[in-house]
């Protein structure tokens, strides 16, 4: 077993999928017909169901992930084309150890979700996925460039296109029963949390169970407080030229983090919340804020369609962007799977229109092809990305950068976040990032780290 997977030998695959939730997306009828009563035809395609053999494709996802527009996908699909999917349904904080076992093992499904191209590297993408580059749907691509690995192929179908609006996502009936404005710099905005915090209402609802939650806070201040420099920097970390130590705006940005914390601004249990549980809080004014990804708005929409939640971006350092990410959500095709074949069949068939629009039909966003409607955007989101993204006010996110330490931010930075906010020293958490991360660039051999 090689250096990577030593971390999981203990686990089996038996106790890990002992954890999944099965989801299997039922088409009903698959002689359903039109009008005339003849079968439903595919996508440029004449016959019916009753013309093709069935099969069925294995998707491994994780739940905050999962959509219902999902199996409404899949529904559709298996009616036109007799493909029943089976959701592999994981939670958030087993996924990433369970598909890492699954390749080790050898037992893995058709096809997975991933975002790309940052955990490219813990996956080995090279030699675990599907080269995709002769696939149809490539050439339906917006901006295609931008979806291709370091060795300019592709490995991975982009659900969505690289959009990511973070920031505060806050109860605008909150605000407007204390009288609150949104802050225009991080002295108003401390006062807000103050005002908020003196009407007994949480502040800020931390989700530190969901340690990929717990990173979003530090993503905005770490790249508020570096700025222009932001880019620079992080460059600087990946490659071994600075440590987290020689970085001032690091431990700035931690210790503000932490006082959050430690000035009662954050609930009380955000050790054992879960993001699903900010998403109620939130909606339900019990919590006034939730620093977060436009995808929080979505998914919040989805559960509660008259919830009013607007956004800021947070003006840490008084600054005026909003923290973004070139990442993309992806669906790779296992090189080793059953039917490698057959599930890149199924995944040309999911990019199509047809089938797009379902999702985006409920999931408002950014389309990755040239041919599906991405749906109306919620106007909160419309408006940061009109203000923010369409104008250059962004500095991209640490992730972007760190994708060669692949598995390092999930495995040690997250973690030792949530120590921060536990109360462990600011002094000591940075000393302990910097000899993680010497450890982890040695064993991966990154450039700079041998």
């Amino acid at each position: 077993m090689s250096s990577k997977n030593k971390g999981f030998k203990w686990l089996t695959t038996v106790s890990m999928l002992s954890a999944l939730l099965i989801v299997s997306a039922c088409g009903g009828n698959n002689n359903s017909s039109n009008g005339n009563g003849s079968a439903q035809p595919s996508p440029g395609s004449t016959a019916g169901t009753t013309d093709k053999a069935p099969y069925t494709i294995t998707y491994l996802t994780s739940q905050s992930r999962m959509q219902n527009a999902m199996k409404d996908m899949a529904e559709a699909l298996k009616k036109d084309e007799n493909i029943t999917v089976n959701f592999e349904v994981v939670p958030d904080n087993q996924f990433q150890t369970l598909l890492l076992t699954k390749i080790a093992s050898g037992e893995v499904p058709d096809v997975v979700d991933i975002n790309a191209p940052e955990t490219f590297p813990v996956y080995n993408a090279l030699e675990n996925f599907e080269d995709l580059s002769a696939e149809p749907w490539v050439a339906r691509l917006n901006n295609s460039d931008q979806y291709k690995y370091t060795d300019d192929k592709y490995y991975a179908y982009p659900t969505t296109a690289p959009g990511l609006v973070a920031g505060a996502y806050y109860n605008k009936q909150v605000f407007s029963s204390l009288g609150l404005a949104v802050p225009n710099t991080y002295a108003e905005y401390m006062a807000v949390l103050d005002k908020i915090k003196g009407a007994g209402i949480t502040p800020i609802y931390m989700s530190n169970k969901d340690t990929w939650t717990t990173q979003i806070p530090m993503l905005v201040n770490f790249g508020a407080a570096l700025g222009d420099n932001a880019n620079e920097t992080y460059t600087d970390l990946i490659q071994n030229k600075k440590k987290f130590a020689d970085v001032p705006e690091f431990k700035q940005a931690l210790t503000d983090f932490q006082l959050l914390v430690k000035n009662g601004y954050v609930n009380k249990d955000h050790v054992t919340a879960t993001y699903d549980m900010s998403q109620q809080m939130l909606v339900e004014g019990k919590a006034a804020m939730v620093v977060s990804g436009n995808f929080l708005l979505t998914d919040i929409m989805n559960k509660w369609p008259q919830a009013d939640i607007g956004f800021f971006a947070i003006p840490y350092n008084d600054t005026d962007k909003v923290i973004s990410a070139s990442i993309f959500t992806g669906i790779a095709v296992m090189k080793n799977g059953k039917q490698v074949e057959k599930a890149k069949k199924w995944l040309n068939l999911w990019t199509q229109p047809k089938y797009q629009d379902i999702n985006f039909k409920i999931n408002p966003g950014l389309p990755a092809m040239k041919d599906v409607d991405g749906g109306e955007l919620h106007p909160e989101i419309q408006a940061a990305y009109d203000k923010y993204l369409k104008t250059g006010k962004v500095i991209y996110q640490l992730n972007d950068f760190f994708a060669p330490a692949g598995g390092f931010l999930d495995s040690k930075l997250w973690p030792i976040y949530v120590e921060v906010a536990m109360g462990k020293s600011v002094d000591s958490a940075i000393k302990d990032i910097d000899k993680e991360l010497q450890q982890f660039g040695k064993i991966k051999k990154i450039p700079g780290f041998e």
